[in-house]
């Protein structure tokens, strides 16, 4: 069985371990972010991309790899928003007749992108640190504390498991 090394020892016969690389600590300013072509043509995205960076700022979390994030969150609401729309006029199911002739109740496929779209959108707001979980850990030390402490009771608890 091959030995595993550790860093002193690849060390010590002139082998190097690869270092991770090191991440992005500091945030950015809303001023100095670029909004996307596709946001800033459309004054509803860019009201929404402006209402979450600011709101990413404000907690200090605003950092340039999240811009495609928020960028795609952005459209998705936008469409989430349409949908809705079409969902309300349209209803979630119909009915449809078989070859038989029976009547049968389907699913409508503008229901089926609606439930599709939110799981995204949550998706995306989960990547972001922007559920009222997160938010409550990056914005109130004290409920932080809290919220460990009950986390640590309910680890005791064994008989769900």
């Amino acid at each position: 069985m091959r030995k595993i090394r550790t860093t002193e020892e690849n060390n010590v016969i002139g082998r190097k371990t690869k270092q991770l690389p090191i991440t992005v600590k500091h945030t950015i300013k809303v001023e100095d972010i670029p909004v996307p072509q596709l946001i800033a043509i459309h004054p509803e995205k860019l009201s929404l991309w402006n209402l979450i960076c600011a709101d990413l700022s404000s907690r200090d979390l605003l950092k340039t790899t999240y811009l495609h994030v928020i960028e795609m969150l952005v459209h998705n609401v936008v469409i989430y928003h349409n949908l809705t729309k079409l969902v309300e006029k349209e209803d979630t199911t119909y009915l449809t007749q078989t070859m038989a002739g029976e009547t049968i109740i389907r699913s409508n496929p503008v229901f089926d992108q609606y439930i599709k779209i939110q799981h995204s959108i949550y998706r995306d707001l989960t990547a972001l640190g922007m559920t009222p979980r997160d938010i409550i850990y990056t914005s109130n030390p004290a409920a932080t504390a809290q919220i460990k402490e009950v986390e640590q009771e309910h680890k005791k608890v064994t008989y769900f498991k």
